[in-house]
């Protein structure tokens, strides 16, 4: 499963960054999300939480159960998602490389990540895979529509 897009958002590289490293904005950010429990690391670079999420599509409601880890690799310009877990379409196992790019008012985002769900041949990945896209998809979304704050 492969996840990419690019976005622009009116706001410092600095602000963005911290708004997307932060869960609670994250919850507020992705339909779905019901519960975000802080959950510790042992790197200090990094900072994870534990989530329920439940989205409907179409006729298709997906519950899912899992940790996303958030390494920062340079902030304010890099940092990973690690988003792991299972759910009612099968396991979910995804990577995402976020890099944001600072232009005067503005910060441009790109993110790209692989990973793996149900097997490609399974009924279930022809669900998870849109999910997954949709979920990354709502979360760079609301960043450009909130400005990368906190509703």
């Amino acid at each position: 499963m492969e996840v990419s897009g690019e976005i622009t958002v009116v706001r410092p590289v600095e602000e963005t960054y911290r708004a997307l490293i932060d869960p609670q904005w994250v919850a507020q950010a992705v339909p779905g999300i019901q519960q975000v429990t802080a959950v510790p690391t042992t790197d200090p670079r990094s900072v994870a939480c534990a989530l329920q999420w439940e989205l409907g599509m179409a006729m298709v409601r997906v519950r899912f159960s899992g940790v996303i880890t958030w390494h920062q690799v340079e902030p304010p310009r890099r940092l990973e998602l690690a988003i792991r877990g299972t759910g009612s379409t099968g396991p979910l196992d995804l990577i995402l490389q976020v890099t944001l790019q600072a232009r005067a008012a503005t910060t441009t985002i790109r993110y790209h990540g692989q990973g793996e769900g149900p097997e490609a041949s399974h009924w279930k990945s022809k669900v998870m895979e849109p999910v997954a896209r949709f979920m990354v998809q709502k979360l760079v979304e609301s960043l450009a529509r909130n400005g990368g704050a906190p509703r």
